[in-house]
């Protein structure tokens, strides 16, 4: 029986289908394939990739190895390269800058293939599964096309493309901010699986219902967020003002969308760019740039230790986030912005 773990972006719509995808596309050639799964967020991607290590070198004779849609940088290029000794073969799909310009290094462990296309190619993981394993599944291609508006909001498509991506986004928030029942593995192991096997998992009453259950939670976390948007001015030595809107955000909000909401929200009014600082137990800063500037956020947050793509990027708070920390927490990173706005401006 030949054994895969599948080592997937667990917060967003790109990395659940993609890992449904691949499932998809293994259970096709072996129906009696053991297929584990490690689902990652922004977060705790480091510590995830060490316990991987860990677990590895115990025993994992065969085990084919998949990576999808997780930005691979220089320290987690140099753990998978280690964790490949320990493997059978190791498969990336990813559309993340680093991943790109790691390609060659992790090609060169030997036994690591890489698709990497980068993210101004503007496909998403799940449309690079399904155009190499998959090309020609009916089911493969809605749901790769679904990931690919949620990845890409710019995308054309229906009403009714939207909105199933709005709802399985959702639903994975949900998933994730149930984190102290330690139910999230399991429900995004079984929310996986589904998709695995049908389109829509809205056929199923009990994601209704969990989807009921989104709604009532992210109401009274809609009224924190907004509550707390709050207008940042950085005046730098040569008297040049740099405008940035903040806020804090609960956990069950989705990341990208609400960062688009800022950005809608105040386009066209001198903003260079907008941060949202998630709570427990994302414990994330995401930061866009405004369309209309030249502000790169993918540099400010590799400044800070994280990443991003095409002007956007997040990084990790070294610490469990809660509102009565939100204050402490934005000060910190605007004297960090201030800094690199100066030697880079």
């Amino acid at each position: 029986m030949e054994r895969y773990l599948i080592v997937a972006h667990g917060e967003d719509v790109d990395g659940i289908i993609s890992a449904a995808l691949m499932t998809r596309k293994i259970r096709k050639d072996d129906r009696n394939a053991n297929i584990d799964y490690v689902f990652v967020s922004y977060s705790n991607q480091l510590i995830s990739f060490i316990k991987l290590y860990e677990k590895v070198k115990i025993g994992s004779d065969g085990l084919h190895l998949i990576i999808l849609d997780l930005n691979v940088n220089d320290g987690i290029r140099n753990l998978i390269c280690n964790i490949s000794l320990y493997c059978k073969d190791v498969m990336i799909f990813d559309h993340h800058s680093g991943t790109v310009e790691n390609r060659d290094k992790l090609i060169a462990c030997g036994n690591v293939s890489v698709s990497a296309y980068g993210y101004n190619s503007k496909i998403s993981t799940s449309s690079m599964v399904y155009l190499e394993p998959l090309s020609g599944d009916f089911s493969s291609f809605v749901l790769s096309g679904i990931a690919q508006v949620s990845d890409y909001s710019e995308t054309q498509c229906d009403i009714a493309e939207k909105k199933y991506g709005d709802d399985l986004q959702k639903i994975i928030t949900l998933f994730n901010f149930l984190h102290e029942s330690r139910d999230t593995h399991s429900l995004l192991v079984d929310l996986v699986r589904t998709l695995s096997v049908c389109i829509n998992v809205f056929d199923e009453l009990k994601y209704v219902i969990k989807l009921n259950d989104y709604a009532r939670l992210r109401e009274d976390a809609e009224n924190v967020f907004k509550k707390s948007i709050d207008k940042v001015n950085i005046v730098l030595p040569t008297l040049r003002l740099e405008m940035f809107i903040t806020a804090y955000a609960p956990s069950i909000l989705p990341q990208k969308e609400t960062l688009r909401y800022l950005r809608d929200k105040y386009r066209g009014k001198n903003y260079s760019g907008y941060f949202v600082i998630f709570d427990n137990p994302v414990n994330n800063v995401l930061f866009f740039k405004d369309h209309d500037s030249d502000f790169d956020a993918t540099n400010f947050c590799s400044f800070m230790g994280g990443g991003g793509r095409d002007g956007d990027g997040g990084f990790s708070i070294c610490e469990e986030v809660a509102i009565e920390l939100f204050e402490r927490i934005k000060g910190d990173i605007i004297l960090s912005l201030t800094e690199y706005l100066g030697k880079n401006k």
